[in-house]
């Protein structure tokens, strides 16, 4: 625009510099003209002869007008040219206008799925902050529960080590018992055997003794049992 407004301005001084060169050269050729008539009105004048009449250039008139036509014709075109870019210039402005609201309806569009997808990422760090805590929690209850675990394994092994030991002892006791009960009743088996055999040597005479030595021996057995089973 500044450049057409000088080149606007540029014209029109050229057109005016050429007007004043016409004006001034046709008034000198109308003004001797004029004078003349003046003077002829009521009084008889001799008309000039040709050699009498001013000089006009012509060739400067012409080359004038010229110029003036040339600057008329460069004013047209150049008023032709501004018009053509200013109505570049408007199209150019309706299309900037026209992607302008393209632009704006795609940026909002753009903004509204924006702030949707920071909703669903808000959402999602949302879920994914509770499922650790989730987890975090569920893995400070395993390690609860593997602790009391552990610490009942080990007092139920404890207990069983001992039931264990203190069974142990009393079977040791009891197979104890029950060996010197056995070696008793072997000893005395051992003692009436003997005895047995000694009251055989005596002779025939003694049967009713070793009947009787029978009958004894018969009781202590007895005796002996009842002692085993009483230590048992």
């Amino acid at each position: 625009m500044k450049r057409s407004a000088s080149l606007i301005l540029a014209g029109g001084l050229t057109a005016l510099i050429g007007i004043t060169i016409f004006v001034l050269g046709f008034s000198a050729v109308i003004t001797p003209i004029q004078a003349g008539a003046d003077n002829l009105i009521g009084v008889d004048v001799a008309i000039p002869t040709q050699a009498q009449l001013p000089q006009v250039d012509v060739e400067a008139t012409a080359q004038a007008i010229q110029y003036q036509n040339r600057q008329t014709e460069s004013q047209a075109l150049m008023q032709e040219r501004e018009a053509a870019l200013q109505a570049q210039i408007e199209q150019s402005q309706q299309a900037i206008g026209e992607l302008d609201s393209v632009s704006q309806a795609q940026l909002a569009k753009m903004r509204a799925e924006l702030v949707e997808l920071k909703a669903q990422i808000d959402q999602v760090t949302a879920n994914n902050q509770a499922t650790q805590a989730h987890v975090e929690q569920l893995q400070q209850t395993i390690q609860n529960d593997d602790a009391v675990y552990q610490n009942q394994l080990a007092t139920l092994q404890a207990n069983l080590a001992q039931a264990e030991n203190q069974l142990k002892q009393e079977t040791e006791t009891v197979y104890a018992q029950l060996q010197a009960a056995y070696d008793q009743i072997a000893q005395r088996q051992a003692a009436a055997a003997q005895a047995a055999a000694a009251g055989s040597g005596g002779g025939g005479g003694g049967g009713g003794s070793h009947d009787d030595h029978d009958d004894d021996h018969e009781d202590d057995d007895h005796e002996d049992h009842e002692e085993g089973e009483d230590d048992d």
